[in-house]
């Protein structure tokens, strides 16, 4: 019946198959081998015929106070185990093999693999397996057949229905902390449906024959009878008869004759499924009426009983059979000699492949360039998945989380894969490969996962990590890099947390750029430093602009006039604010915005203009475009003025608009085209002339819309 276990977790591990023997004369130790496990082992010894075996487990010596050997059996001790094996040959020549291990018996923490463990336990010294059932090896375990190599993710494994072998086949199990060691014997699903013909004769040699029984004469090809005192030659080159009968005449003495063909040939040729078929070669007569079988000079069992008309060699995902086997050739039953054959099976997983990416890490800027390699004879087989669009955030989903639509895989020439990024979006791809051996033997897959992000940047002046990648794993923690990204892509945006600071100077803006912050998000500007515009737009939400107002020697003051005066100037430019707050503090004069023939929009935000000498929060010239609504505009001066503007249309929308000073005025429009609505306009200006208004008109000023607007 087969083994079957189910499974559900996945192991990282994985390993490789192979045959351990401690072999010493005509002796084969199969198990145990050099190791610590955590349950008990079997004994398991193969032998020629007439050796006698003894043994002991602790120390002693065997032939005096051991045990003998007669099969397979469970050694139960446990603990630093010192096994010794003592054999005699039919010269009674001695000998002794030493073995020294450790078991420490022990159950896994997770129930799925002891119940496994459990089952194999129970079938005793020896787990036996008949070719086509299956083993579901449990996801969570590594299992190897190769000690000292690594393991293979547990699975289902199976050897073909048709194989003809008869072997033991040690097999260790690992769940990441302790390590089980069971022997495997491996049956042919049928024996073989022919068995040896018994003849009075012996073929050494394939040239050489003794005869067995004296009471009968023999007669090669017809010649001259003789008795079976002599040895005959044969040349297997052509083929021959034998003829014989009894001694004692008589007319119905039956005389028996046996052909012996010319010497063939065998081949191993490898089969689809990744077996390997030993059979006679095309080349080679009367091939239906040949078959083989085990050899007798075989050191390793391989070969089930009974004879086979081929043979079919394979074993376990994982294992390898490799070297010159002897095959025993029989014709018509009878055994003509024995032929060597090389075999190369090998199960073992291929290499996993090497994957190179032109991204330095798993967060890419650009385009990303994929490529991987392996080793020889082997095919690569790629698949890309589909891109995932995320979502920006500080926490975004762990790329080992996302689940992917994985594309057909197909087989990869070495050609570079591009991975294409969006100038709008944010995606995610995982491209697998795995290599296939000339068997059909499949690694396991490799895989590579990169979010293409080609313009978000987070910054986070209290992240932990030790690197700054302005990625969400590794973000900024200042603005340093803001000018030299914004110069370099025509679109970037960058996701605040915390309070952080701009270099002094002008901050030169050439290209689209968009501020989004995270709680109570502030972006902190030195009295010398400025946002400069030109030919570009800026986007902010939920962000507080600080300017302060540090007094500075003359000479430098002079130098950074444009900066000390100026918090944002716009140059046919475009910038919108929303949920936002704007504080400009100047110690002379001071402007928040500078318009030029751009277009400027506030939503919800809040502009504060503070200045020793002149405030304006907000000024304009040319044809620019100024939207404002549901905002709270101040401007504190000596002289203060809140909207300023020369040329160019603007909309204000239920503000709050309030200047604060000694001079001064909440609006001054200069030919401009006008629509003001439900805007409260506060002056609280201590020198008001006569026929004072909050709003000053001049030139063709024009008011397309002027209601619902209370002036104070």
């Amino acid at each position: 019946m087969p083994m079957i276990f189910k499974n559900k977790k996945i192991f990282v591990a994985s390993i490789l198959f192979s045959l351990a023997f401690c072999a010493f004369a005509e002796v084969t130790v199969i198990n145990p081998a050099p190791g610590s496990y955590a349950n008990l082992q079997s004994l398991v010894i193969e032998s020629n015929q007439g050796e006698e075996i003894y043994y002991s487990f602790s120390g002693s010596d065997p032939l005096a106070q051991g045990f003998a050997y007669d099969g397979p059996v469970v050694l139960d001790v446990t603990g630093n185990v010192e096994l010794r094996i003592a054999v005699v040959d039919n010269s009674q020549n001695k000998s002794e093999i030493k073995v020294n291990y450790s078991v420490q018996a022990s159950q896994s923490e997770n129930p799925e693999i002891n119940e496994f463990l459990k089952g194999l336990q129970e079938k005793g010294p020896l787990v036996e397996y008949t070719a086509g059932d299956k083993i579901l090896v449990p996801w969570t375990m590594g299992y190897s057949f190769v000690d000292g190599e690594k393991f293979e993710k547990g699975k289902e494994i199976s050897i073909s229905k048709k194989s003809t072998m008869e072997r033991f086949l040690p097999v260790n199990l690992s769940d990441g902390n302790s390590l089980w060691r069971f022997v495997l014997k491996i049956l042919p699903s049928e024996p073989g449906a022919l068995s040896r013909l018994d003849v009075p004769f012996k073929i050494e040699g394939w040239s050489k024959i003794f005869f067995t029984d004296p009471k009968r004469i023999y007669s090669l090809d017809g010649k001259w009878w003789q008795s079976a005192s002599k040895t005959l030659f044969l040349d297997r080159n052509v083929e021959n008869s034998l003829y014989f009968q009894s001694v004692e005449y008589s007319a119905e003495n039956p005389i028996n004759k046996i052909d012996l063909p010319p010497k063939p040939s065998v081949e191993a040729v490898r089969q689809s499924d990744g077996s390997v078929v030993v059979r006679l070669s095309k080349d080679s007569a009367k091939g239906n009426k040949f078959s083989l079988g085990a050899s007798s000079i075989a050191k390793t069992k391989l070969i089930g009983p009974g004879l086979y008309p081929e043979l079919v060699i394979d074993t376990f995902a994982g294992d390898k059979i490799e070297g010159q086997i002897p095959v025993d050739v029989f014709y018509e039953q009878v055994y003509q000699g024995t032929l060597f054959v090389d075999v190369s099976l090998n199960r073992l997983t291929p290499n996993i492949p090497v994957i190179k990416s032109s991204a330095s890490s798993s967060y890419a800027r650009d385009d990303v360039i994929v490529s991987a390699s392996c080793g020889p004879k082997l095919k690569l087989y790629c698949s890309v998945s589909n891109p995932i669009q995320l979502e920006p955030s500080f926490s975004p989903t762990p790329l080992a989380s996302l689940k992917y639509e994985q594309g057909e895989y197909n087989l990869y020439k070495g050609q570079n894969i591009s991975l294409f990024g969006d100038t709008e979006k944010i995606l995610a791809y995982k491209v697998s490969f795995y290599s296939e051996d000339e068997a059909g033997v499949k690694s396991a897959t490799a895989e590579y996962s990169v979010v293409i992000d080609k313009y978000n940047y987070y910054v986070d002046p209290a992240s932990q990590s030790p690197s700054e990648e302005g990625t969400p794993f590794a973000p900024y923690k200042d603005l340093t890099s803001l000018a030299k990204i914004v110069q370099s892509k025509q679109f970037s945006r960058f996701y605040i947390r915390g309070t952080v600071q701009l270099p002094a100077g002008e901050i030169s803006l050439p290209n689209n750029l968009e501020f989004s912050g995270e709680g109570d998000a502030r972006i902190l500007l030195p009295s010398n430093s400025v946002f400069v515009l030109k030919n570009a737009g800026l986007y902010a939400q939920k962000v507080i602009f600080e300017k302060s107002a540090n007094s500075l020697p003359a000479k430098k003051m002079r130098a950074a006039a444009k900066a000390l005066t100026n918090f944002f100037i716009l140059d046919h430019s475009a910038a919108t604010l929303k949920n936002c707050e704007v504080i400009g503090l100047f110690a002379g004069d001071g402007t928040v915005f500078s318009s030029s023939s751009s277009s400027l929009s506030l939503e919800s935000t809040g502009i504060t203009s503070n200045a020793e000498g002149y405030s304006c929060a907000l000024n304009s010239s040319g044809p620019s475009k100024i939207n404002v609504t549901n905002s709270r505009v101040l401007s504190v001066a000596d002289t203060a003025v809140a909207f300023s503007s020369t040329g160019g249309s603007l909309f204000l929308d239920n503000n709050f608009v309030q200047v604060t000073g000694r001079l001064g005025r909440p609006a001054e429009f200069i030919d401009c085209e006008v629509s003001i609505t439900k805007n409260k306009f506060t002056a609280d200006v201590k020198n008001k002339a006569d026929g004072y208004k909050e709003i000053y008109v001049s030139g063709s000023t024009q008011f397309v819309i002027d209601k619902g607007n209370t002036y104070k």
